[in-house]
């Protein structure tokens, strides 16, 4: 998912069907964009841009990635460009105030970068490790590199300043003894110097495939990536509200938001859904659903990627401005 605090409006990619479900304030769907099997979607609202990694995978091997991006005008909800043709996309960020998106490959030690007006390659920037994700922090102009860990190896973080295109900062955090740990998300709290890391450790043998979740606080105060008592599990997702200072977590098994300050200790939660019908049942059809959230800072309304009572995947839209 996408939102667009200015027009409050959210943009949710639907493999399925194929397309990309633009929902208006009044939740509402006004709009559908056509677009082959859309994955992460990026905004920028400046500059009226929709970016979303698409296309095949090219094989199930792949896992979440696609073989481009495609970038949609916001005001005709249209795709103008596609960008990156042929390469296996994992994750992408952009920074609305110098308007470059930054892009990485599957299995790749290099950023790539790409200038929003003109929708061209410019550039890129090499790493020492794997990325699994990034994160972009445009008040500071910083780029926040999750990174695949194997075992015996400490998770880390790299920070990379946007300007000069250079390492700034690597943070260390837990030794893995599984095969190894991945950073899945990264939400950047810009007024505190901090981050909040969401992935999981993995085991292959002996127990065939478990993954162990987290969620970890980065302290730039004390550079150190510091552990928390929160237990996550992997099929939900997290969402950072700058505005109130809060991180908010899906929890599928109470089907809740819960709500958390910045240092990640529980002060409230939010019903979002209503009890499943039969037994419990995380995944519908045979897919795994992931949770994740978006919220929108202008209004506190969050939105809920979930399943219905029947076990159907679904959009929730719940108000975080009384916490009821």
């Amino acid at each position: 998912m996408a939102i667009n605090p200015e027009t409050n409006t959210v943009y949710v990619s639907n493999n399925k069907s194929n397309s990309i479900l633009v929902i208006d304030g009044s939740n509402k769907i006004v709009d559908r964009i056509e677009i082959e099997q859309p994955r992460k979607l990026v905004i920028n609202s400046n500059s009226q841009r929709l970016y979303a990694i698409s296309g095949k995978a090219g094989g199930f091997w792949k896992g979440d990635v696609s073989n481009q991006i495609s970038v949609i005008d916001i005001s005709s909800n249209k795709i103008i460009k596609t960008i990156g043709e042929n390469e296996d996309f994992l994750d992408i960020a952009i920074n609305p105030k110098t308007n470059l998106l930054y892009a990485i490959r599957k299995g790749s030690v290099e950023i790539d970068i790409f200038d929003g007006s003109s929708n061209s390659f410019v550039g890129n920037i090499g790493v020492i490790q794997s990325i699994s994700c990034l994160s972009v922090d445009s008040d500071k102009n910083k780029i926040y590199l999750g990174k695949y860990s194997a075992r015996f190896r400490k998770l880390s973080v790299d920070v990379i300043d946007g300007d000069g295109r250079n390492l700034e900062k690597t943070f260390s955090g837990p030794r893995t003894l599984k095969d190894w740990i991945y950073i899945e998300e990264i939400h950047v709290n810009s007024k505190s110097n901090t981050a909040y890391l969401l992935g999981y450790e993995y085991s292959s043998w002996p127990e065939a495939g478990t993954k162990y979740p987290f969620v970890f606080r980065l302290n730039e105060s004390t550079n150190k990536i510091e552990k928390s008592n929160f237990k996550y599990s992997s099929e939900e997702g997290g969402a950072f509200d700058p505005s109130r200072n809060r991180i908010y977590f899906s929890n599928t098994k109470e089907r809740k938001v819960l709500i958390f300050d910045e240092n990640l200790e529980e002060i409230g939660s939010v019903p979002y859904a209503p009890e499943w019908k039969g037994l419990r049942k995380l995944f519908p059809k045979g897919l795994g659903i992931k949770c994740r959230l978006v919220i929108n800072p202008k209004t506190s309304k969050i939105y809920v990627i979930g399943v219905d009572e029947d076990k159907d995947p679904c959009l929730y839209m719940v108000s975080d401005l009384k916490n009821n």
